[in-house]
Formats: C-alpha cells, sequence, structure tokens
C-alpha cells in the first residue's frame, strides 16, 4: 500500500513538473519574439521622433520591459494554479 501512494504522489509530481515546465517554455518563447522582433523595426520606426528619442529605440525598450513584468505576473498566477490544482501549493498565512 505504501508502494501505490509512493507512486501516486511520484506521478503527481510528473505531472505537475509537465505543466509547469510547459508554462515556462511557453513564456519563455513570448519573451523571446516580445524581445526580439521589435528591435528588427527600429530603423523604420526611427525616423519618428518620441519625447525627443528614436521611436523604434523607445518602442523596443518598453514592449520588451512591459512585456517581461506582465509574464512575470502571468507566471506566479499561473504557477499558484497547478500548484493548487496538485495539491503542493503554499499554505496561506492569516
Amino acid at each position: 500500500m505504501a508502494e501505490e501512494s509512493k507512486s501516486s504522489h511520484e506521478e503527481t509530481i510528473k505531472k505537475h513538473w509537465q505543466r509547469t515546465s510547459r508554462l515556462v517554455w511557453s513564456l519563455v518563447a513570448i519573451w523571446f519574439i516580445a524581445s526580439f522582433i521589435p528591435p528588427l523595426f527600429a530603423p523604420t520606426l526611427n525616423q519618428i521622433s518620441f519625447f525627443g528619442w528614436p521611436f523604434g529605440y523607445w518602442f523596443s525598450a518598453q514592449v520588451t520591459l512591459a512585456t517581461f513584468i506582465i509574464l512575470l505576473i502571468i507566471n506566479a498566477k499561473k504557477s499558484d494554479k497547478i500548484d493548487k490544482e496538485f495539491g503542493l501549493h503554499e499554505e496561506e498565512e492569516v
């Protein structure tokens, strides 16, 4: 019976890791695209000035930073949801 429990726990951990890993790799792919695609358009966008800065530079810097912060928030919320789904979440203190 203890072996069944251990096997079940290991299977839960394996499924949890698969879901968490898929989430992380998806977010890394989005971050990669958001970090490296906008700069490709920078030379064209730099013809426009935005608050004294070339627009391509400003756009690339702001989009990359904003995307990274949004992805951090998404990761935290979805990771917490996955942890709760598999019963591996931390207890909240009151």
